[in-house]
């Protein structure tokens, strides 16, 4: 395993927007340090979105095809079903054409912060506020590492499970679709579960 820290590019507050920057400090603690931080990588969420999209644009195909058949069956009396049917599909299709652009516009929102106390993951939501997730040296030390051939992965840290309308979801949580997920996992053993940093910790 290849975890040369010189191959990591880790961003620096400095780096950010001033008024991001000043909310990302605000939340550590007296003496904490940020040791390294980064971001999903932009590809991986665009060809997540992919299948989303395509069935999107079917979707919407349909709702033309349904807008045509209607306006030859108006006076059917199958036309209100028809209707109700296309607008849940229109709906549907819009939500998903719109997929793309959140997940690219969230990506680009989302920091990960190795520190010298914890791990740290702040997104973005819907309305401008951040949804920020600690994870404890106990946590860390149950990670998952994920690889792909080219170096790139995920670094599971919990998985949660949640019920939503298609029924229960696993939801995983970490530095997830990350560059050079293996030297990031080496970076986090040592500075929080080696012996040297559990003394350090005590």
């Amino acid at each position: 395993m290849n975890d040369n820290p010189s191959r990591l590019n880790s961003i620096s507050l400095a780096d950010l927007p001033l008024e991001l920057a000043s909310r990302i400090q605000s939340e550590l603690q007296a003496g904490e340090t940020v040791v390294w931080m980064g971001q999903p990588l932009l590809d991986m969420y665009i060809k997540a979105s992919g299948c989303l999209l395509a069935f999107g644009i079917l979707s919407t195909g349909l709702i033309a095809m349904l807008a045509t058949v209607g306006f030859f069956l108006l006076r059917s009396a199958g036309t209100i079903l028809l209707i109700l049917s296309g607008l849940a599909f229109l709906v549907s299709g819009l939500s998903l054409l719109g997929t793309p652009i959140w997940m690219k516009k969230r990506a680009k929102g989302t920091y990960y912060l190795l520190t010298n106390l914890r791990g740290i993951t702040w997104e973005p939501t819907i309305f401008g506020r951040a949804k920020i997730s600690i994870f404890a040296p106990d946590e860390l030390a149950k990670l998952t590492c994920e690889e792909k051939p080219d170096g790139s992965g995920s670094l599971v840290f919990r998985a949660d499970v949640v019920m939503d309308n298609d029924g229960y979801t696993t939801l995983r949580r970490g530095f997830l679709n990350i560059d050079n997920v293996r030297v990031v996992e080496g970076l986090i053993r040592r500075t929080l579960l080696s012996p040297s940093a559990n003394q350090k910790a005590e």
